[in-house]
């Protein structure tokens, strides 16, 4: 988790810096393409987070149905109870992914939005925007 916030803050403060006027109104070829590629990044990212929370709720369900054929096939009480007690356990561990996944893809929307609105807030000047994007790119 440490790691994605810090790939965040450096991916949103990259974007930005890369971005910035080079004094005539337009970036530099370089920080447009730096920005440009921590752009893409970041949306590979987020799609990476967002494909992994498919993932594992379509292993839910698959585990739901395998289990409940093993429930069904079951003979006699004590094999439908261990079947139980097997699906209880591996639906708790699926469920722990699902929520993880989901929390990623939350918290990573989250800082991106905060990030953005930090190093593009006019409420102050330039200069102050360019050290906080230097700032969140050294704490990236």
């Amino acid at each position: 988790l440490v790691r994605t916030i810090g790939k965040i803050y450096s991916l949103s403060a990259h974007q930005f810096l890369g971005s910035l006027d080079s004094g005539i109104g337009m970036p530099s070829i370089a920080k447009w393409a730096k920005g440009h590629a921590a752009s893409m990044e970041r949306q590979g990212e987020t799609s990476k987070a967002k494909r992994d929370g498919l993932v594992a709720g379509m292993k839910m369900v698959t585990m739901q149905q395998t289990a409940a054929k093993d429930i069904a096939a079951a003979t006699t009480d004590e094999e439908r109870k261990a079947k139980m007690d097997e699906m209880e356990e591996k639906m708790t561990t699926g469920m722990l992914g699902v929520m993880w996944t989901t929390t990623v893809v939350d918290i990573t929307t989250t800082l991106h939005e905060v990030a953005q609105m930090v190093l593009f807030d006019q409420s102050v000047d330039r200069d102050t925007r360019k050290r906080r994007g230097f700032g969140l790119k050294h704490l990236g």
